[in-house]
């Protein structure tokens, strides 16, 4: 188990997020659907290379679907900056975090401006990829969260039931 504590005024710097600069993507965005969970994603495509990072190396995760993940990365993008060597090497197996980009969605007519996390795009330079999502406790849904009825809630608990590790 790790603890980490930070000080009050790096602990109210939590409470601001980062926002990046929108002249770095191209605009409007393209949304990509919903996997497995209740997030649309967004394809990011860069207006021009950035040192290593071309193209579509970015993708945005609707924020209003993850605002209980944004605190997450904000506080690693904080504390990654003055990171010990043991914990950078930790950092290092997470994808990559860089903002909340604002931009509007392509085919959508007065639909307002979007708030996307800007997240490192795992199929970047890949022609495929397989994934492993681990899931961390005992139960894997809670009726009432993130739009979670009572009766999905109930159908995975007796999923969680015969697929974990007791």
């Amino acid at each position: 188990q790790i603890l980490i504590h930070l000080p009050e005024s790096q602990q109210a710097a939590l409470n601001q997020f980062t926002y990046v600069d929108a002249k770095r993507f191209v605009t409007p965005v393209r949304r990509l659907g919903v996997s497995g969970g209740t997030a649309p994603f967004f394809s990011l495509q860069l207006a021009s290379v950035e040192g290593r990072c071309s193209g579509d190396y970015w993708i945005g995760k609707d924020l209003s679907r993850a605002m209980d993940e944004v605190h997450f990365y904000e506080k690693v993008k904080s504390l990654s900056k003055h990171a010990s060597r043991e914990m950078q090497a930790l950092y290092n197996f997470m994808f990559q975090y860089d903002g909340i980009l604002k931009a509007t969605e392509e085919g959508v007519e007065g639909g307002g401006e979007l708030e996307l996390l800007v997240l490192q795009n795992m199929r970047h330079g890949r022609k495929s990829l397989r994934l492993l999502d681990i899931k961390v406790g005992e139960k894997t849904a809670a009726a009432n969260w993130m739009g979670k009825s009572r009766l999905a809630a109930l159908k995975q608990a007796l999923i969680d039931e015969h697929t974990n590790s007791q």
